[in-house]
């Protein structure tokens, strides 16, 4: 068996326990099955199914104790697999993020070190990036560094240089 097929095997088994059960508890499943998780995070909100875009957002006060809920379109088992773990992956680092007492951090940054993490990180999915969310991932790199002020984009330099020279 390829990856691929394995993939496929593992999302339509969580599509199955979502049938049986709920998507929630399906989704649970998922992130303890790529050893997703964090402390503050408090469960899923849900939006519109979209056929085409797989948006996940988090939503939640900043600060070390504030609980984090991710909201997910209803249809995200539709996805790649891949996909869905990387973004969850994403909103993950994003509820670490928000721990801190005060977040004094702009969203470019915020976001650009999401992106990073989520092309870098040994933390990240143990599968692979496809390439279409791997030239999402560079492309809001690039977006969101060049909206940083000059202190900020040196800060980052290197660790862009180093994401332009693996492209």
């Amino acid at each position: 068996m390829t990856s691929k097929v394995i993939l496929e095997e593992l999302r339509l088994s969580f599509k199955r326990e979502a049938e049986f059960t709920s998507l929630e508890k399906a989704l649970h499943s998922l992130i303890a099955v790529f050893d997703l998780g964090h402390p503050n995070f408090d469960g899923f909100l849900f939006r519109d199914s979209s056929p085409n875009t797989l948006t996940l957002t988090t939503e939640g006060k900043f600060g070390p104790d504030e609980k984090q809920k991710i909201r997910v379109p209803y249809n995200v088992l539709d996805f790649p697999l891949n996909s869905s773990a990387h973004l969850l992956f994403h909103e993950f680092f994003h509820i670490q993020q928000r721990e801190t007492k005060t977040l004094s951090i702009s969203r470019p940054q915020r976001e650009f070190e999401a992106y990073l993490e989520g092309l870098t990180s040994p933390r990240r999915p143990k599968i692979n990036l496809p390439k279409s969310l791997r030239t999402q991932f560079i492309e809001a790199l690039h977006k969101y560094y060049n909206q940083m002020d000059e202190q900020l984009k040196m800060k980052y330099k290197s660790q862009m240089e180093l994401v332009e020279s693996a492209v």
